[in-house]
């Protein structure tokens, strides 16, 4: 009897010990460890969750818990990624991690490639303006957006023919919806199926996403003259394949760098001012093109000439405050203060879009602050407040993501991250040349805010 019981224990303590792993992997585990990484590690879990916004906070907790309670581990993204939205910042996110890359599953359209084609053949005269056969800029994908059949609003980007390994005709490379501004809120799938949320605007015969959707074309000229188009599509891909940095000379008077971005050494960036300082040294405008460029390394201190090129009164390098286990321990600003100011270039022109982000955003803060300098184009992302991204991993590593573990202090008095950088002078989507747009505006003539 004392054998049996025994054997009976042990296999109660094995199955127990079993459930306990099973239950350290659930939905709701990693919910629970996911909120652990907002409250101790978020820098900006505090200001997040004010008196404003904790009903909806914990109302939208409560909720996610209870779907966890029936949600299966390898199901829970959804639910994680619900609860990271809330906090409305691009350095606190969460994906599967590269163990579960498997777990990335493609969406498929509802209708077939050739019941596309044929929608799209039967209704031609009366298809909405974005409807049609649309590739690429890099040529690598060709879709065929059609609408919604239930909602007018909502368009599909379905896959006619691709180039990339993995992808095939019938998934949906994009979503769209329609707001009220004319333009589209998207969901953008990655070439390994992470959706990702942008925006987009239609301006005839080109489709234009926010962060790295990039440029897309219709494949025929329906609202432009070809010649127009064929243009068009040469000066977009043309700056498409410019090298991470890239240098020249445009005229006597100008000079052009282009920056895609900070994932580079610290001094990269720096040495390239400093290789064409001669030349800079007599050119009366600089223009930096910093479109689409997301980030990634460095800080003032390894922008030493960059500085000294736009210096013209004292740069506020604003203090920061870093969370660290649960606590906020806070650490002072500085000012930079110089000697002299570089006689050129007379004037710095900054390129910006909506693909700017945290150390590109970084670079405007103190660009910002000299007389030289003009920002060109439109709003930035607006990720920049919180910062010093660092890496985690939910129980079991199904999941993983990067949390801000850094403030930064002009947050107590105005946060970046609502509104984005603005342009001193907007730059249209209907505007694709902007060097030219730059030049003709320091060259007296009237650039418009609008079309």
């Amino acid at each position: 009897m004392k054998h049996v019981f025994l054997i009976l224990s042990l296999f109660t303590l094995s199955t127990f010990g079993r459930a306990q792993q099973v239950d350290s992997c659930s939905c709701q585990a990693n919910l629970k460890a996911l909120v652990d990484v907002a409250k101790s590690r978020y820098a900006g879990f505090e200001d997040k969750i004010s008196s404003k916004t904790l009903k909806q906070y914990n109302d939208l907790r409560q909720n996610l818990e209870r779907q966890a309670q029936l949600t299966s581990p390898n199901g829970c993204l959804t639910i994680l990624e619900k609860y990271v939205a809330f906090f409305k910042d691009d350095h606190f996110t969460i994906h599967y991690s590269d163990l579960t890359t498997a777990l990335r599953k493609p969406v498929k359209a509802n209708e077939s490639p050739a019941q596309i084609s044929r929608y799209l053949s039967a209704y031609q005269a009366n298809l909405a303006p974005i409807e049609g056969i649309w590739r690429d800029i890099d040529d690598l994908y060709q879709v065929n957006i059609y609408k919604d059949k239930k909602d007018p609003k909502h368009y599909t980007g379905s896959i006619a023919s691709t180039k990339v390994a993995n992808w095939q005709a019938g998934l949906v490379k994009f979503r769209l919806k329609q707001t009220p501004a004319k333009g589209f809120e998207a969901v953008y799938y990655f070439r390994d199926f992470t959706p990702v949320h942008y925006t987009a605007s239609l301006q005839g015969d080109i489709l234009k996403f926010s962060g790295f959707g990039g440029y897309w074309v219709r494949t025929a000229a329906k609202f432009e003259k070809p010649a127009q188009l064929v243009q068009t599509i040469d000066l977009l891909t043309q700056h498409r394949q410019l090298p991470n940095l890239s240098f020249r000379v445009i005229d006597p008077n100008f000079c052009y760098l282009k920056l895609n971005s900070f994932n580079v050494a610290d001094s990269a960036f720096n040495s390239v001012l400093i290789q064409y300082k001669e030349v800079i040294s007599r050119t009366p405008h600089l223009i930096i093109d910093l479109r689409g460029n997301g980030g990634g390394c460095c800080s003032l201190d390894s922008w030493g000439e960059f500085i000294r090129l736009i210096y013209t009164q004292p740069i506020v390098d604003a203090g920061v405050t870093e969370k660290v286990g649960g606590k906020l321990i806070s650490y002072p600003g500085r000012t930079v203060r110089r000697d002299s100011v570089a006689k050129m270039p007379q004037k710095i022109a900054l390129l910006i879009d909506s693909g700017g982000a945290s150390s590109a955003e970084l670079l405007l803060e103190y660009a910002r602050q000299s007389k030289k300098v003009t920002l060109f184009g439109s709003p930035t992302s607006g990720t920049m407040d919180y910062g010093a991204v660092r890496p985690y991993r939910l129980p079991c590593g199904t999941y993983e993501g990067y949390v801000a573990t850094m403030r930064s202090d002009w947050t107590l008095h105005g946060k970046i991250d609502e509104t984005g950088y603005q342009p001193d002078v907007l730059i249209g989507d209907y505007q694709f040349d902007w060097i030219q747009v730059v030049m003709a505006y320091y060259g007296g003539k009237f650039v418009p805010k609008t079309k």
